[in-house]
């Protein structure tokens, strides 16, 4: 797995700063007196694009269908809470945050949707609509050790609990279909025109739950301004999508499909930089990039209405789903 060789470099990252502070007196941990509570708002804006992929069968690298879902950009509120040192100085000592974000219900971007389906595996349907982002929360939750280093910056470790949920819903729009008289997929051409159309076509949801690992490293050059950048990665615990089809094309029914996997990856890497006028309380630039990915092949599940087909029906190991982006937000942080 991709997580065990970073698990591996963070563990060996760690014991080799041990004997630096062996040496400086620094192994014990700060005590309960030492902790402080920190409350943290946030605003911030959210740009990139969410992923749901449809394969053509279960052993098939190839994609037979591909919907984007644009979050361009979303807008969001959040707050959170922190407990650490009041000074990260004099020695180590654990520490625990929780940062919930809220995304603002919004236009954000189009919606697109291509299907591969021709001989040859020729792109045969495209269709664009206007897309809302329906519904967006991120929920993080970690806890680990801060070790200082040279009386200017600390080493933080730890361990997260990470929740992503993200809702969209594609409306109005055109599409343009490639087929023959009897509806069969055509290699889609210039020549093919576009078709309007009106009101909800698809809805789609995503929800994620990881498990990384972090390390953070902060400067602190002056009591005024600091800095960090950090790292997480780790496993995807689990997938799950919906994919919601209002209307289909030439014969209409609804369609619902799910999505489910227990693997694939979080991977994200930023930086902030931060501005102290008092020690209570100080404002925060960030900005990270967050890729998370389910394994490949997950489970699929459909059902249709319309044609008397009421009951679940497993379609194979034929989805996949995909979430990433930019994360640019300001805080202010009061330290109780």
């Amino acid at each position: 797995m991709k997580t065990i060789p970073v698990f591996c470099i963070f563990v060996s990252i760690e014991a080799s700063f041990f004997p630096l502070y062996a040496d400086s007196g620094r192994t014990g941990l700060a005590g309960l007196n030492d902790l402080t509570l920190s409350l943290n708002s946030q605003f911030g804006m959210l740009w990139g694009v969410g992923e749901e992929q449809v394969y053509e069968n279960d052993d098939s690298e190839g994609l037979l269908s591909q919907l984007l879902w644009d979050i361009k950009p979303l807008w969001y509120a959040g707050m959170g809470l922190e407990f650490s040192q009041k000074d990260p100085m004099p020695k180590s000592g654990v520490f625990g945050t929780l940062s919930v974000k809220f995304g603002i219900p919004a236009g954000s971007g189009v919606m697109e949707d291509r299907d591969w389906l021709a001989p040859g595996a020729e792109l045969s349907n495209f269709s664009r609509h206007d897309n809302l982002t329906e519904g967006a929360m991120i929920l993080d939750l970690a806890v680990g050790l801060s070790i200082p280093a040279w009386n200017i910056m600390t080493f933080r470790f730890s361990l997260g609990l990470s929740y992503t949920r993200f809702s969209w819903s594609a409306r109005d729009g055109y599409y343009r279909y490639a087929e023959d008289a009897a509806h069969k997929p055509l290699p889609l051409t210039a020549s093919v025109p576009a078709v309007s159309m009106s009101g909800t076509v698809l809805s789609y949801s995503q929800d994620w739950i990881a498990l990384p690992l972090c390390l953070r490293v902060s400067l602190f050059p002056t009591r005024l301004f600091s800095g960090a950048i950090f790292c997480g990665a780790g496993p995807v615990l689990h997938f799950w999508g919906a994919d919601n089809h209002y209307a289909r094309i030439n014969t209409v029914y609804y369609g619902q499909f799910i999505d489910e996997a227990g693997g694939g990856y979080l991977l994200e890497p930023g930086g902030e930089f931060r501005f102290s006028p008092l020690k209570t309380f100080s404002l925060s630039l960030r900005v990270s990039w967050r890729d998370i990915s389910a394994t490949p092949h997950a489970l699929s599940f459909g059902r249709h209405t319309g044609y008397g087909k009421r009951t679940w029906q497993f379609l194979g190991n034929t989805a996949g789903g995909r979430l990433r982006g930019m994360d640019l937000g300001i805080g202010l942080e009061v330290r109780l």
